[in-house]
């Protein structure tokens, strides 16, 4: 996949998360992600120290099969920040497939000039 294609579906995912939140306001947080076989999954949390939104979640993800998440956005429903999902999610999503140590979470980054940018950076540095 080439840099442009990562972009555009986090591009995909992030409008999918925030349109959640303009359906939602009373929701804190949206978690938008893509499987490896490409199904979007769109949840969100009105207390994100509740654990059942992500478990729900999970369990859908395995009963269905599709364990492998390509791609992950978390946002607040502030400024439609980009953050990082809970650790205790992150660490659901290792324990669910190994193999989501390559997922890629989107976070605010800066280039050169100082300028706020979007940048993906895999689960596995995150969980450290």
């Amino acid at each position: 996949m080439t840099t442009e294609e990562i972009k555009a579906r986090f591009r995909e995912l992030r409008e999918s998360a925030e349109q959640r939140l303009r359906e939602e306001p009373e929701a804190q947080q949206v978690t938008a992600l893509r499987s490896a076989r490409g199904g979007i999954h769109v949840f969100s949390s009105r207390d994100w120290t509740d654990p059942a939104p992500e478990e729900a979640l999970l369990q859908t993800l395995r009963d269905s099969g599709d364990t492998v998440i390509e791609q992950l956005v978390y946002i607040w429903q502030h400024d439609c920040c980009l953050d990082l999902p809970s650790i205790r999610f992150r660490r659901a999503l290792l324990k669910l497939d190994e193999r989501n140590a390559d997922t890629l979470i989107l976070l605010n980054s800066m280039d050169a000039e100082g300028r706020l940018c979007p940048r993906p950076v895999p689960l596995k540095i995150t969980t450290k």
